[in-house]
């Protein structure tokens, strides 16, 4: 999907996202709505890029996601906090296993390379 850095362009996750997440029960509604808007529309849309990528094997596109979307979506949201917790984007990308690992792994790499009130190593 992009070329080289230069062609990065955040603006792709920022269309309309046409997800179904309501369910009729209102209970869970609700925490789909509160889920929903707590996660800036750019993320939920980049979360879903990169599960494509990741389940169609394509991994000219899955680099280039962590390259460029995932810092500059870091940059831009979650400098100094951490990602939203993997549990949390479940309702974005369904529980596939796959993606769900990879998620975790960059979690967990940017708690304890950005976040001062992380975890450490002691």
């Amino acid at each position: 999907m992009f070329q080289e850095e230069a062609e990065y362009n955040v603006e792709l996750y920022e269309e309309e996202s046409h997800e179904q997440g309501h369910t009729g029960d209102p209970n869970l509604d609700l925490e789909y709505e509160r889920h929903r808007q707590s996660m800036p529309q750019p993320v939920q849309k980049y979360l879903q890029y990169f599960q494509k990528a990741l389940n169609d094997q394509n991994t000219y596109e899955i680099e280039n996601y962590y390259e460029n979307g995932w810092n500059h979506l870091t940059e831009k949201y979650y400098s100094s906090e951490p990602w939203p917790e993997a549990e949390s984007i479940m309702h974005i990308v369904g529980n596939d296993a796959l993606f769900m690992i990879m998620y975790k792994e960059l979690y967990y790499r940017h708690i304890y390379a950005r976040i001062q009130s992380g975890p450490t190593q002691e």
